[in-house]
């Protein structure tokens, strides 16, 4: 704002149109799982994160930040909509488990979140804050490739087990 010079209502209102269009996304969210992979929608809300974050950073105009907050809502819409049920999804055994992992994972990454920002605004300008929370995104969307990666060869190794194991009874 000051950095900006933009009217101090100006936070209050972005603000107020991100909640407006985040629920709904949220909600619309949870019907798009069942035909969307949640990976794949964590991906999509991980990209929306990144054009935001380097949308902010860019921004100079009012009209920027208005905009950006649609993106910003499609981010965290799908962000908090589908988080927490691509790690049920994941581990549908232990749903308890994943819910307290998810909840826990989030103030831990809100308090990390808010000192780099702070450390980086301190050093720099706020501004570049940004480019962190843009990074972190673009770690999140290799972190689920790794995981998907991962969960890949592990299934292809089940497979071949199975198929060795039953290969070993046919000749038995």
């Amino acid at each position: 704002i000051n950095e900006l010079k933009l009217p101090n209502y100006v936070p209050g209102f972005l603000m107020g149109i991100v909640a407006c269009i985040e629920i709904p996304i949220m909600l619309f969210g949870s019907r798009l799982i069942k035909t969307i992979n949640a990976k794949y929608l964590m991906k999509i809300a991980f990209v929306f994160a990144i054009i935001f974050y380097v949308g902010i950073f860019n921004a100079t105009e009012l009209w920027h930040f208005i905009v950006l907050q649609f993106v910003n809502a499609i981010f965290y819409g799908l962000y908090a909509g589908v988080g927490l049920t691509f790690l049920q999804e994941e581990l549908p055994e232990r749903v308890g488990f994943t819910s307290s992992v998810y909840s826990n994972a989030i103030k831990i990454g809100l308090m990390l979140g808010a000192s780099f920002a702070g450390v980086i605004a301190q050093f720099s300008s706020f501004q570049y804050a940004n480019l962190g929370a843009a990074i972190a995104a673009i770690l999140g969307i290799i972190c689920l490739v790794l995981y998907g990666v991962t969960k890949k060869r592990e299934r292809l190794a089940l497979m071949q087990l199975e198929q060795h194991n039953v290969t070993t009874q046919i000749n038995v």
